[in-house]
C-alpha cells in the first residue's frame, strides 16, 4: 500500500547537506556568529524577494510580530484586531505588550476574517489590524487596507505561513505597514532552528526594530532604550540564504500538487480552499473542510490507508485556556471542528497526491 506522510523534513534538509556544510564552514571561518555579514546578506536578499526596502532578521515569528507592535507604541489599554482562527502566537504578541487582542470571526466559507465582524469591533482603543495569511492564502488585503486607512489604524501582515504568496497588490511582506515572518523549520522557507524577520518600507520602523532586537542599542554599548535579545544568528541566516535560492521552485511544485487536489477532490463532499487559481497561495498547507461532524472519522480512516493528516487548529484562540473569556465566534469554532490539512510538500509525487484525493473521495 502506498504510504503518504504529511511531510518529510529530514529528507528535505538532506537535499541541502553539502550547501549547509559549506555555509557552516563559512560562518566558522569568519569568526562571527552574531550580527555580521550572513545576516546582512540574507536581509538584503529577502527584502528584494518581498519587494520591500528593509528586512530585519529576528529570533522567531512571534518576536517579529511583537517587535512591530512595540515599535508602533502599542501597549496597555490598546486593542489589536486579529483572527481567532490563527495560531496562538498572533495573540501572544499582543498580550505580551499588555494590549488586548480583539478576536475576529472567520467568514462562513473560508479562513479569512469577516470584514463585517471586524468593522463592528473597531473602537477608540483600536490601534492596529493583524492580517494573517493563513495556510499561505492571502487575506482580503485591499479591503483591509481601506478599513485601516479609514480608521487611521496600522495594518500588519502575519506572514508566518506565506513566504512567496502573491496577490494582485504584490507579494506577502509588502502589502501593509509591516510584516512578520517565521522561519520555523516546517515553513516553506525554514531554518534549522527558530528564526524570523520583519519586512517593511519604513526606514524608521526598520531602524527601531534593529535597535530593539539587540538590547536597544544603536551600536555596541550605546543603549538608547530598553530592548531585547531577539536577534537572528549568523548560522541560521546562512542556512536560510541557501534555501531561499529554491523557494520559488518549491512554491511552483506545491502549486502544481495543489492543483491536483483542487481538480480531483469531490467538492460537493468536502470544502475546498476558495481560490480561483492555484497560484493564489504558496500552499504552506492544503486545508479542506470535512462536513457533518465527520472530520475525526475521516482523519482516522485516511490514517488506516497510510495517509497522514493534521489539524490546524484544534481550537480557535478564543477557546484556548489563556484567552477563553466568553467570546462567541461561530464560524471560527465550526472551522476548527471541520478543518483537515492534507499532505503536501515538495517531495510528494503526483501519484501520492492523486492517491490521497482518490482515497478521500472513496471514503
Amino acid at each position: 500500500m502506498l504510504k503518504v506522510g504529511f511531510s518529510n523534513l529530514f529528507a528535505i534538509n538532506q537535499l541541502y547537506e553539502k550547501q549547509y556544510t559549506e555555509a557552516l564552514k563559512r560562518v566558522l571561518g569568519s569568526g562571527m556568529v552574531i550580527n555580521s555579514r550572513e545576516v546582512e546578506v540574507f536581509e538584503e536578499r529577502f527584502a528584494e524577494y518581498c519587494d520591500v526596502n528593509f528586512c530585519v532578521g529576528v529570533s522567531n515569528g512571534l518576536d517579529a510580530l511583537f517587535l512591530i507592535l512595540e515599535a508602533y507604541g502599542i501597549g496597555p489599554g490598546d486593542e489589536v484586531l486579529c483572527p481567532s482562527g490563527s495560531f496562538i502566537a498572533t495573540a501572544l504578541s499582543i498580550s505580551r505588550l499588555g494590549a488586548t487582542p480583539i478576536f475576529v470571526d472567520f467568514n462562513e466559507t473560508d479562513f479569512k476574517m469577516s470584514l463585517i465582524d471586524l468593522k463592528s469591533k473597531i473602537t477608540t482603543r483600536t490601534k492596529a489590524i493583524i492580517a494573517v495569511h493563513l495556510y499561505g492564502i492571502c487575506e482580503n488585503i485591499v479591503e483591509l487596507r481601506n478599513i485601516a486607512s479609514d480608521h487611521n489604524l496600522r495594518l500588519i501582515e502575519d506572514a508566518a505561513q506565506a513566504h512567496g504568496t502573491s496577490s494582485t497588490m504584490g507579494r506577502a511582506g509588502s502589502l501593509a505597514d509591516a510584516a512578520s515572518f517565521s522561519f520555523y523549520p516546517t515553513k516553506n522557507l525554514g531554518a534549522l532552528g527558530d528564526a524570523g524577520c520583519v519586512t517593511t518600507n519604513c526606514k524608521w520602523l526598520a531602524q527601531k526594530i534593529k535597535q530593539n532586537r539587540n538590547y536597544g542599542s544603536r551600536k555596541k554599548y550605546d543603549f538608547v532604550n530598553k530592548g531585547h535579545n531577539m536577534r537572528l544568528d549568523e548560522i541560521q541566516a546562512a542556512f536560510l540564504s541557501v534555501k531561499l535560492n529554491d523557494l520559488d521552485t518549491h512554491i511552483a511544485k506545491r502549486q502544481a500538487l495543489a492543483r491536483i487536489y483542487l481538480d480531483q477532490i469531490n467538492g460537493s463532499r468536502y470544502g475546498l480552499p476558495p481560490v480561483n487559481d492555484e497560484k493564489e497561495s504558496s500552499w504552506h498547507l492544503f486545508p479542506i473542510r470535512v462536513y457533518g461532524g465527520a472530520r475525526d472519522n475521516v482523519k482516522q480512516r485516511l490514517s488506516d490507508f497510510g495517509i497522514e493528516t493534521m489539524i490546524h487548529y484544534p481550537a480557535p484562540i478564543h477557546k484556548t485556556l489563556p484567552y477563553d473569556t466568553g467570546y462567541k465566534l461561530p464560524n471560527a469554532e465550526l472551522a476548527s471542528e471541520q478543518q483537515l490539512s492534507l499532505p503536501l510538500d515538495v517531495l510528494h509525487s503526483k501519484d501520492q497526491i492523486e492517491f490521497v484525493a482518490n482515497t478521500l473521495n472513496q471514503l
